[in-house]
């Protein structure tokens, strides 16, 4: 592997000095981000507020409207880790008011909060006066008891800041001046979940000042306690590979245009405005949608139902049955999966999924590869030879479960998990699926006219909640509701869900009636599943990933609203302005004024009809890149 050694310009008052950059692809050292920025008070003038240079490691404050100006790192704090970063204060203005100010705020509540650094309970604020001026240092913790530190950061101070957040509960803050240590703060009672880094100061035009920060993206000054860190993406990964380090190994999204005859579509095909990417799979998994008038509909192959002799389809914004495309057998459309892709038959009518000359878009995923035989064993014995694959591999052992499944084919290392199975109708029923983890996202629905259920970890109380488990539909824009009468799952295990009884089982588990389920657990630098809420005056919401997305959906869940669908096929470049809803048959749309930006570690939604003011939300994330390892994710 290369390593690249970046000589870097740095400004120290009036002399410049060369700086040897240590920071690589695969250090990835976080820096400060302008698509994450936030305004205290309201959400005015904040791009002109902040200027941000020399690889966003120097952050220049300007005049600007009342209140606190802010600015992020783009990476986080994690529970369980220790931090070490630096800072310089190249230039203070000489007024009172000029100052210097870290904030260490929880990711939900920067978001979500209006002001997150006021009246909360998990945020840690030092803010550093000028010296000599009429103000006096301050150290918040909610009830602002803390100690003050000592020394006030003039032009040229060195502020050095070390986070122990190895105990959850108890972190403690270190707060270095020019090498001294200065003040600890221990025994801070931060919640179980990552903190954003903070920058800010006034925004009068007498608190300007130049502020240059070092991450890890060259060697620390002061030499960091033992086991503390830079905030870059290798250590997040404790210094090891992620899993996946290439994306488009296990999911992809291609382009093409249908014409209506027989026909292969290969992954790695630049033709019809497709994305390269670096390899090719076999999917097991084929989520295919119209972009134009016709065809608009979806319609979803896998490897457990759909062959050339039976192309078994099943249309996830209809509750519709499952069905053969409704066409002859000389005229099908699905005919295989392939080494690289998807092969077509025929081209089906008009609302066939290779129509003649309509846009379309493929997702597709890998899973444990085509089952070959339905499963005739009982519950918790050996399946039969060929109806449970994992990995790749029949599976040679007992299930776990009390269903027994018919197939199943599942990938422990992408997350994803297919099953069909026949309800038993029985209360507190289990399915094993072969994730060896718990999933985050459960998709499943009757074969026969049903409607599609989903229960999602960003759903209020996560992917269950005792009695009270809200569930989702996919095929209306319902907001979140339940539990259902149909029943709903009750329980997600490394091995198992557990599916209880409502009025009736028809949404899972009633007798005798047959069931797909597709499963998504999440996995480090690949796949991301959770929730956040939009402030009626954070800005633009921030979510963090770890990985460069390729395929985004976004659900709002407070409010009836469509579920969005967005991908780096389609919008190569920011800002990505084209999506598609998975819900409706609504044709695709480019909207300027409604896009998100997919950046290297995750994406910034614009608060538009999409993601408005209070509003929460929920989204799923599969990448391309991961933000560390041999192939880190880049900018776009």
């Amino acid at each position: 592997m290369l390593l690249v050694l970046a000589v870097i310009r740095l400004r120290r008052g009036n002399k410049m000095a060369l700086t040897q950059s240590t920071d690589s692809p695969t250090t990835n050292a976080a820096t400060f981000s302008s698509l994450i920025t936030r305004h205290q008070t309201s959400f005015n003038g904040v791009a002109s507020d902040w200027t941000f240079t020399n690889g966003n490691r120097t952050l220049t404050h300007t005049s600007g409207s009342s209140g606190d100006i802010m600015a992020a790192a783009s990476q986080l704090l994690q529970p369980g880790q220790k931090y070490h970063f630096e800072a310089v204060t190249e230039s203070m203005h000489s007024s009172q008011y000029a100052r210097f100010a870290l904030a260490l705020v929880p990711y939900s509540m920067w978001a979500s909060d209006a002001s997150p650094l006021t009246g909360t309970n998990d945020q840690f604020e030092i803010s550093l006066i000028k010296s000599g001026g009429t103000g006096s240092n301050t150290a918040t913790f909610d009830d602002s008891s803390l100690t003050a530190p000592t020394n006030k950061p003039t032009t040229n101070s060195r502020l050095t800041f070390e986070v122990d957040m190895s105990t959850i509960g108890s972190t403690t803050v270190r707060y270095y001046f020019n090498g001294s240590l200065d003040t600890t703060y221990s025994s801070l009672g931060f919640a179980d979940e990552p903190y954003y880094v903070v920058s800010f100061t006034g925004t009068e035009t007498d608190r300007n000042g130049v502020f240059n920060f070092n991450f890890g993206s060259s060697a620390f000054t002061d030499t960091p306690t033992s086991e503390h860190t830079g905030l870059t993406a290798k250590d997040a990964f404790a210094g090891s590979a992620p899993a996946i380090e290439d994306g488009s190994a296990y999911m992809q999204t291609t382009l093409y245009t249908g014409n209506a005859s027989a026909r292969s579509i290969t992954q790695n095909n630049t033709n019809d405005g497709n994305v390269a990417k670096n390899s090719t799979f076999r999917p097991d998994l084929l989520w295919l949608r119209g972009r134009e008038s016709y065809p608009p509909n979806s319609s979803l192959y896998d490897s457990l139902r759909s062959t050339e002799a039976n192309p078994a389809r099943l249309t996830p914004n209809l509750d519709t049955a499952e069905h053969d495309d409704n066409e002859s057998s000389a005229n099908k459309a699905f005919k295989s999966f392939d080494a690289s892709g998807f092969s077509f038959q025929g081209g089906g009518n008009n609302s066939a999924p290779n129509a003649d000359d309509k846009d379309m878009v493929a997702w597709q995923w890998l899973a444990g590869g085509a089952p070959t035989t339905d499963n005739i064993a009982s519950a918790g014995a050996t399946p039969t030879a060929g109806s449970v694959k994992i990995d790749g591999s029949n599976l040679g052992s007992a299930l776990t479960g009390t269903i027994p499944v018919t197939r199943l084919s599942a990938n422990q290392k992408s997350g994803i998990s297919m099953i069909t199975y026949t309800g038993n109708g029985s209360d507190l029923a289990t399915l094993g699926h072969g994730l060896g983890k718990a999933p985050s996202m459960v998709i499943y629905r009757k074969r026969a006219a049903a409607q599609w259920m989903v229960q999602h970890a960003g759903c209020t109380g996560g992917i269950t909640n005792g009695t009270s488990t809200k569930q989702l539909v996919l095929d209306t824009v319902d907001g979140e509701g339940g539990p259902f009468s149909g029943g709903y799952i009750n329980a997600v295990g490394t091995e198992t869900v557990t599916f209880k009884d409502g009025a009736t089982f028809n949404n899972c588990n009633a007798s005798s009636a047959p069931y797909i389920s597709y499963m998504f657990a999440e996995i480090p630098g690949f796949s991301k599943f959770g929730g956040f809420t939009s402030g009626s005056s954070s800005g633009d919401p921030f979510v963090e990933c770890g990985f460069t997305p390729s395929l985004i959906f976004l659900k709002r869940i407070s409010a009836n609203d469509n579920w969005y669908v967005h991908d780096t096929a389609r919008d190569p470049i920011n800002p990505a302005y084209k999506y598609t809803t998975w819900d409706n048959e609504a044709v695709e749309a480019s909207n300027t004024g409604v896009y998100i930006d997919i950046i290297s570690n995750g994406f910034v939604c614009d608060l538009g009809s999409i993601v408005t003011t209070d509003d929460e939300m929920i989204f799923g994330a599969w990448a391309s890149n991961p933000f560390a390892g041999t192939t880190p994710a880049t900018a776009r």
